[in-house]
């Protein structure tokens, strides 16, 4: 019997969205780039405070361009207002990477109280190590 073993590079976020203050009316983009290991497919999806976001047809309001990765939202209103996460995986052998923006709306009537805690995973010595940033918006 033979066996054959492939050590596969961990997936990890290169290129992770910036935070942002959009007026509201305008038009912002985001942008996210993982390194992952050229033997796997990459996917991407977007979150919007936890949650999959639905994505619009082409000519919608909120379009992801998904071959650049670049998630563009037109006409903003306050709603739009948010953590996004963009998350990098590789199906199969799963690895997965995730990055996150705020977004505040400039003019927006409401007061946003948001605690950022993005939270990113570097491979170890075969240990998975979580390290927590902190930044608090007024």
């Amino acid at each position: 019997m033979y066996c054959f073993f492939f050590l596969l590079e961990p997936t990890f976020i290169k290129v992770p969205p910036k935070n942002l203050t959009v007026p509201e009316g305008k038009v912002f983009d985001l942008r996210c780039e993982a390194s992952f290991d050229s033997r796997l497919e990459i996917k991407y999806f977007w979150l919007r405070d936890g949650a999959k976001l639905k994505i619009e047809n082409p000519n919608g309001r909120i379009y992801w361009d998904e071959g650049k990765n670049v998630l563009k939202v037109d006409a903003v209103i306050p709603d739009d207002g948010g953590e996004y996460t963009c998350v990098a995986f590789t199906p199969g052998p799963a690895s997965e990477a995730r990055a996150a923006a705020i977004v505040n709306i400039k003019g927006s009537k409401l007061l946003l109280l948001i605690i950022n805690a993005m939270k990113t995973r570097h491979q170890h010595h075969q240990h998975l190590l979580d390290s927590y940033c902190f930044t608090l918006t007024v």
